[in-house]
């Protein structure tokens, strides 16, 4: 009884032990350091964000709008700020925002750990081994660990509900087989938290994961529920998501409000990977870190270590393969549900990344983020072919037991031959394979390229570290095989040594990728910059003068968000509005205009004051006089505007026309490219407008701006002798409202295909410029009640099981 209470404790203590190891290695340093390689998504774009985040949390405004880069654009709608995310809020409201990055990532990373242990031994009576077992390969896999390693927090925060989820749908759709709504009910407490963790999934802010997880859930309810009752299975499963749809209506109802006006709004980026892509991807799943790993060494490949490295372990493998063979003599009608599970995930994995086609991905990047489902897989391939190799029931135990040890065992000697044996034939040809490794082009980083030069000069380099890693993949293949064989003598302590191997496998892999070493000081403006810019933004503020934007070098991307009132022409968002970074290219039938009238001409058009994009300072360029760097020295991101074109051309072209600088006005962005009359109303005050404009050419406005109280309201006092059309140079989104004199006036025009617009009557008026995401409050209101509503499922829940107790 002793002996089973510590095989019990045992991997519960070791999960626990490699949860404080991980946390110890992401929070190492503070706010010193952070983890990953020197350039990733962590400090070139969630770092910054969180600056802009919490600067206005810490003042008690929630923001709602980023001005920071492009011309602004929402933060809901973003989605990967997470800020209705509960563990990246929480840190964002309580730490810093360097140090409670790390704890959002180690959060994530702890609840996958605990979720994912749980799930696997309620929702699938998984024995303890065989669950850590399953929980470690999952979170220590390469399509976890690599996600953490390039900083991309929606998807570590999206994949670490992915098990629980999974794990109460599995629950759920078994409690479906008897057909009848009791059954169901008996199991709410699971039902609940399907809802929970489906909804978690969508607020982590990852929308592609959120596909992939619906996809895997579906399979699952098929291959749990038999034929006969999948269709009443199916409407449990809907009304599953639908609570996580409300649950999550602030995330995904504003966003879909945004979608149109996004650069993701159209799906011809989602094309099938390369074979070159395809045959890394394989190599990458068998082979620990055999191109490199973006840490010690570059990573050899056309994509980033983080989009093919897909390693999961030598024992993992050999477990979930060993048990395949162990089971495909039965046939598939005989193969246990959870195996049938497990390799339909990774089966659905492999077609996703082949770039198979199913709906719900619209352009989010690449068909090989779908190796997350396939890590998922294997995961759960390891955690079932180990219970199934070593199934030990009363009546045929040593027949069964010699079985799984004798096919496991063949699987672990016939894995390291193999591995052995490529180590020994690469070396011989290592300038051909090395040529054909290289086949995939260059890496995309910039970083890179001294490496990529150097291997492409003497490609059999690239041989030593894929030999390594066939070495190391030998030898624990052959630790797999020896410890599978010791099954038959000892089996509780055995298997038990396996599972600590199979799990320490992965974590030894990428236990590196968690280590804070790098330091947040590196992530700010060069000496001398910040100070000031500061300094002129103060000035203008003092004045109450109109706020500019600038335009920062590439290599400074997003980092305007670390000076409040700091806006830039540029920066980083998958989501980002669409055409962006092409609104400048305004448009111009005239080809004798010089450039610095252009350049002057675009400024006041976007309402860029400097244009820093020609510095280099990463080339040790100095800043000198910001003068140096003024292209127009009365910018303004608000002006009153008298030359005006009621409807647009067909053209592309977002801005005013050069040749006579009028711009184009009607009640809403053009939504193709062809010309487009103006709608009654927008005509008639351009009419207006025109005729009193002609009489009169210099009227006599005032400006002032009001200071701003949070980034959410914009607010300008004018004083104005004609009619005039408000001009502010942000993105149109239907969020935003004007008010004027105190009092509703309704959505914005839209001016020039993206600023934002209103008609002005002589006289002083205030014009107050407010953007709330689309029905944010109302969808907060169902998410509240859905949470009272689950809250009284769980309680009474609880209650009735209290009662039926006594």
């Amino acid at each position: 009884m002793k002996r089973q209470t510590v095989y019990r404790v045992l991997f519960p203590v070791l999960l626990i032990l490699s949860s404080l190891a991980v946390t110890g290695a992401l929070l190492w340093g503070g706010e010193a350091l952070y983890f990953g390689p020197v350039v990733s998504d962590l400090g070139e774009t969630f770092y910054l964000w969180r600056v802009f985040l919490a600067r206005w949390l810490h003042r008690g405004i929630f923001p709602f709008w980023d001005m920071h880069a492009f011309g602004g654009y929402p933060v809901i709608e973003k989605l990967q700020d997470g800020l209705l995310f509960p563990p990246s809020l929480l840190p964002l409201l309580v730490f810093s925002p360097a140090f409670g990055l790390k704890v959002w990532m180690a959060l994530c990373v702890g609840i996958a750990q605990l979720g994912s242990y749980v799930a696997l031994r309620r929702a699938f009576r998984l024995e303890a081994g065989w669950a850590f077992v399953g929980t470690m390969v999952y979170v220590f896999g390469g399509a976890f660990a690599t996600r953490v390693e390039a900083g991309h927090f929606a998807v570590v925060g999206a994949m670490a509900f992915w098990l629980p989820a999974l794990g109460c749908v599995w629950v759920v759709a078994r409690s479906c087989t008897a057909g009848r709504l009791t059954s169901v009910w008996q199991n709410r407490h699971a039902l609940a938290g399907a809802v929970v963790a489906n909804g978690l999934v969508i607020l982590a802010g990852s929308p592609q994961y959120v596909a992939y997880l619906f996809y895997v859930e579906v399979l699952a309810v098929l291959i749990a529920v038999p034929a006969g009752r999948r269709g009443f299975a199916l409407l449990v499963f809907a009304a599953i998501w639908a609570g996580s749809a409300a649950l999550s209506a602030p995330q995904w109802y504003p966003t879909i409000f945004y979608l149109p006006f996004t650069g993701r709004s159209s799906g011809r980026w989602m094309t099938a990977p390369t074979s070159a892509d395809r045959w890394n991807f394989l190599i990458e799943a068998l082979l620990p870190f055999p191109l490199g790993d973006d840490l010690s060494n570059p990573h050899m490949h056309l994509k980033n270590v983080w989009e093919t490295c897909t390693y999961a372990g030598t024992m993992t493998l050999v477990l979930a393969l060993a048990s395949l063979v162990m089971v495909a003599a039965r046939g598939y009608r005989r193969w246990p549900r959870e195996m049938k599970l497990a390799w339909g995930i990774v089966l659905l994995g492999l077609y996703l990344c082949g770039g198979g086609w199913l709906p719900g991905f619209s352009s989010f990047r690449e068909p090989l983020k779908a190796r997350a489902v396939v890590g998922l897989g294997l995961a759960l391939a390891a955690a079932f072919g180990g219970r199934i190799l070593f199934a030990t029931d009363r009546l045929e135990w040593r027949k069964r037991l010699f079985r799984g040890v004798h096919v496991g065992t063949l699987v672990a000697i016939a894995w390291a031959g193999m591995a052995i044996a490529v180590a020994l034939l690469l070396p011989r040809h290592a300038e051909a394979v090395g040529r054909w490794l290289l086949s995939g082009g260059p890496p995309v980083d910039a970083l890179r390229a001294v490496a990529w030069q150097r291997v492409c000069a003497e490609p059999a380099l690239l041989i030593p570290p894929v030999v390594a890693a066939c070495w190391r993949v030998a030898g624990w293949a052959f630790l797999a095989g020896v410890l599978i064989g010791g099954v038959r003598w000892r089996p509780r302590l055995f298997m038990s040594l396996l599972c600590v191997a199979a799990a320490l496998d992965p974590f030894s892999t990428y236990f590196r990728v968690f280590v804070s070493r790098h330091p947040f000081t590196n992530i700010g403006f060069p000496p001398g910059f910040a100070a000031a810019i500061e300094s002129e933004i103060k000035q203008t503020r003092a004045a109450h003068g109109l706020s500019w934007r600038v335009t920062l070098p590439a290599s400074l991307a997003n980092r305007g968000h670390l000076v409040d009132g700091l806006w830039d022409t540029g920066g980083y968002d998958p989501l980002m509005p669409r055409d962006a970074n092409v609104r400048v290219a305004l448009e111009t039938r005239r080809l004798d205009l010089s450039v610095e009238d252009k350049r002057t001409t675009i400024a006041l058009a976007v309402g860029r004051r400097y244009d820093f994009s020609r510095w280099a300072p990463e080339y040790g360029q100095p800043l000198g006089d910001l003068r140096h760097w003024e292209v127009a020295p009365r910018p303004a991101l608000f002006s009153l505007e008298r030359e005006l074109r009621p409807g647009y051309e067909g053209t592309q072209a977002f801005g005013p026309n050069l040749d006579d600088a009028k711009h184009y006005v009607d009640e809403a962005p053009p939504k193709n490219d062809g010309r487009r009359e103006a709608a009654e109303d927008v005509q008639a005050f351009v009419k207006r407008v025109q005729q009193v404009f002609d009489r009169h050419r210099a009227p006599l406005d005032l400006v002032k701006e009001v200071p701003a109280e949070s980034p959410n309201e914009y607010a300008y006092q004018v004083t104005c002798t004609e009619p005039a059309l408000a001009i502010f140079r942000t993105t149109w989104l239907p969020g935003w409202q004007v008010w004027i004199d105190g009092r509703y006036w309704g959505r914005p025009w839209c001016a020039n295909r993206w600023m934002l617009a209103a008609p002005i009557e002589p006289g002083t008026h205030e014009i107050r410029w407010i953007y709330r995401p689309v029905g944010f409050w109302p969808s907060i209101l169902v998410s509240c009640l859905t949470c009272l509503a689950l809250l009284a499922l769980v309680v009474g829940q609880g209650t009735r099981t209290k009662e039926q107790g006594a």
